[in-house]
């Protein structure tokens, strides 16, 4: 006489279901055993198990690969064979149990693996079909399985699509199956949903620029990265600047514009070259004209001029140096002196 091992009853297989293995059977052991069976079942239903990953949702390109969690706090090994991983779907299809792979479609793109830190579902060349809910449970014989659930959104790889400022632009999108779709995007920091294939915007502005989706319930139909152009913007606080004759003088000015302008100081129409006391630096938006040693020949009107596939733009600063109290002490004593000349000889 055989009995069916008692670990491997929540596995439930439907007749003719083709997403399953038709040659799957149940492990038979002899009744001999039946006592270890009893001890080993009564073992883990008093094991404690505490699942460290928490539900995440992914977005992968279709063609590629993605991998699932199921992090456990120190497995015992004797409920390896009961970590299942299933699609939370209207089938209820059932991927895999222990290591082995069961459901027929992911037979051949599926892996697990399942150690001491829990398990991990590989699915590669993810399909469409591939979105949805994934479910890794544990059964340790106790009414409340312990489980955490994944969602996967499936699309294509992105599109780069690049506009200039105040163009309409229009994105369409085919959904397959003609499953209905809607278009997911921020519009200067507001979340927006615009149901339909098409997607139209008259007039294309900078906080239109980022990430555009085309979802339907199964997952992205369409990713579009939306790259608005514009013309260079340059800004400059101070239109007149006043510095130390013999210190350092900074001229800055703030640069904007997409693609990223190309930046010139220039003086008299002259470009300025950098030398032993000129130099030109760049950090983020600001750009910086440097004179150390300032001298008398140095002052004058200096230009930031800003260009780009869409524009120019520039602005000017007027570099002063006031006279300092030393030179008025230079000019003033001979001044002085001569009055006292003067009045001597009245």
């Amino acid at each position: 006489m055989k009995a069916v091992f008692p670990l491997l009853l929540f596995v439930t297989l439907a007749k003719g279901d083709d997403d399953y293995d038709d040659d799957y059977t149940y492990e038979e052991y002899d009744d001999t055993v039946g006592q270890a069976e009893e001890d080993s079942h009564m073992e883990f239903s008093s094991q404690e198990v505490n699942i460290l990953s928490e539900s995440q949702t992914i977005h992968v390109p279709a063609g590629t690969t993605f991998n699932l969690p199921c992090l456990v706090d120190k497995l015992p090994q004797i409920l390896y064979q009961n970590i299942l991983w299933e699609r939370s779907n209207k089938a209820g299809t059932i991927i895999s149990t222990g290591k082995r792979v069961i459901a027929g479609r992911y037979k051949n793109r599926a892996t697990i693996k399942v150690n001491e830190q829990g398990s991990q579902l590989k699915v590669i060349l993810a399909e469409e079909a591939d979105a949805g809910l994934y479910r890794c449970r544990i059964n340790t014989g106790k009414k409340d399985l312990a489980s955490v659930t994944h969602k996967v959104n499936i699309g294509r790889e992105a599109y780069q699509f690049n506009i200039s400022e105040g163009e309409e632009m229009v994105l369409t999108c085919n959904a397959s199956n003609r499953r209905p779709v809607a278009w997911h995007y921020t519009d200067g920091g507001t979340a927006r949903e615009v149901p339909g294939e098409e997607l139209r915007i008259p007039s294309i502005a900078q906080r239109h620029a980022g990430d555009y989706r085309c979802k339907a319930e199964a997952g992205v139909e369409k990713h579009v990265v939306v790259t608005v152009l514009f013309p260079p913007k340059v800004h400059v606080a101070e239109m007149v600047m006043n510095s130390i004759m013999g210190e350092v003088a900074e001229l800055v000015c703030t640069v904007k514009g997409v693609p990223a302008p190309s930046v010139q100081w220039r003086r008299n129409g002259e470009e300025v070259l950098p030398d032993r006391r000129k130099s030109v630096s760049w950090k983020g938006e600001r750009n910086t004209l440097t004179i150390v040693e300032l001298g008398q020949q140095d002052l004058d009107n200096y230009t930031c001029t800003a260009v780009n596939s869409q524009g120019r733009a520039e602005e000017s600063i007027q570099l002063t140096a006031p006279v300092s109290s030393a030179s008025h002490q230079i000019v003033g004593v001979p001044l002085i002196f001569l009055l006292f000349v003067l009045l001597k000889q009245t």
